[in-house]
């Protein structure tokens, strides 16, 4: 048996030969110039420049199965299951298909099929045509509203907009007729639910509240995770959701999730998207901590037929974990603490050297430092967090620029 492999990451990162070294699996890799020779143990393996916008990458997939056939693709980046997905379906090759790749990727097409179920809470939303789109929009629905790409990555490129004049003003960009989408700003508290679906239904999940959230560098704030404890009702019922949701779209047998959320003061649960693969940033380390599962392993393994144990999610849950990635200042960084005084804290981490100097901060993960707690219910992680963050905000001085 063989798989093809889209790969950009580092064997540090996913380390693909220690996964499946019990699987009598002959691996082919398709990848970037920066990580390829990190698999010197793969005899056929390619790079491409640009991967994901270059074309020859899919020609050569084809040319190479008509000629050493394999029978099924592994891709766990965003931006490459689009493509697996329409090689597999070209290919009749098992596991997600062009038309649920899509479903769960393209932001109109997943919230075009949610609305016309009637089952599923989704904000205002439109695709952007013209400018006219945007005026007709507000008109209707008012301010604040969030403008995104519809098939963009984590929250890059996403703004929102509190008022005409704002809004106006962008409007002397070309951003608009970048592919993007209008919809009305939610008033709530993000979370987030993740986890594994075999043979089309969730075996294992587990929720996060946002702290703060993935827009929030736009107030120059960081961003953080405080894990439900089992007993936490909100838990429940957002796992709930996410399984109409799953019966909705095109679901396929086997797939990792990403679902994000938010509950608003008048207690609904409002969904503001879904993705068929694993979180990014910081998340998938602290599922691993909490449950010691590493989603994308488990996936991978089970697409090559290898169902493993699913970790115990009560007895995971008796308690809490967080973190929370602290965010930099315009400036130079001239010192922050080695160590925080607190024996809650789990794990800090010091992620940039003195002397870096942060300009344009453009992006949600941006971080200098990251600090992980402990705590028995998620409340007391919130502040705990809250705690370990003055500290090192406190005790961090800036060059301002």
């Amino acid at each position: 048996m063989t798989v093809l492999i889209l790969n950009r990451f580092s064997k540090k990162r996913k380390d693909y030969i220690e996964w499946f070294k019990d699987i009598n699996e002959e691996i082919i890799m398709f990848g970037v110039p920066e990580t390829i020779d990190d698999f010197p143990e793969v005899e056929y393996r390619k790079s491409y420049i640009n991967m994901e916008n270059n074309g020859k990458l899919d020609w050569d997939a084809v040319s190479l199965f008509n000629e050493k056939p394999f029978q099924t693709i592994l891709a766990l980046q965003e931006s490459q299951l689009i493509r697996a997905g329409r090689l597999r379906t070209l290919l009749g090759l098992k596991g997600q298909s062009h038309q649920s790749a899509v479903a769960y990727r393209n932001k109109i097409i997943m919230k075009k099929r949610l609305k016309q179920s009637k089952e599923i809470n989704i904000a205002p939303f439109r695709k952007i045509e013209d400018p006219v789109d945007l005026f007709e929009f507000t008109e209707k629905h008012g301010y604040p509203v969030v403008i995104k790409p519809i098939q963009g990555f984590d929250s890059r490129n996403t703004q929102i907009f509190y008022n005409q004049e704002q809004l106006y003003n962008w409007l002397c960009t070309d951003e608009w007729m970048n592919n993007r989408m209008i919809e009305k700003y939610i008033e709530g508290t993000m979370y987030h639910v993740n986890g594994i679906v075999i043979n089309g239904e969730i075996k294992f999940s587990c929720v996060f509240s946002y702290i703060d959230n993935c827009l929030s560098y736009l107030e120059a704030k960081g961003v953080g995770h405080a894990l439900l404890e089992y007993e936490n009702p909100l838990r429940e019922l957002l796992i709930k959701n996410v399984e109409k949701v799953i019966e909705i779209l095109p679901t396929p047998d086997l797939m990792t999730f990403h679902a994000e959320y938010f509950y608003t003061k008048e207690n609904e649960i409002v969904l503001c998207e879904i993705a068929s693969r694993t979180a990014g940033g910081s998340i998938p380390n602290l599922i691993f901590d909490a449950f010691n599962i590493d989603l994308d392993r488990y996936i991978s393994r089970a697409q090559l037929g290898v169902i493993d144990p699913i970790p115990d999610e009560k007895k995971s849950l008796a308690s809490s974990i967080g973190n929370y990635l602290v965010p930099p200042k315009e400036g130079i960084l001239k010192g922050y603490p080695d160590k925080l005084p607190f024996n809650w804290v789990t794990k800090y981490e010091r992620k940039r050297p003195i002397g870096q100097c942060f300009e344009n901060i453009n992006k949600s993960f941006q971080h200098y430092a990251i600090v992980h707690v402990k705590g028995k219910n998620e409340q007391e992680v919130r502040e705990r967090i809250e705690i370990a963050v003055a500290y090192i905000e406190n005790h961090t001085t800036w060059e301002i620029l």
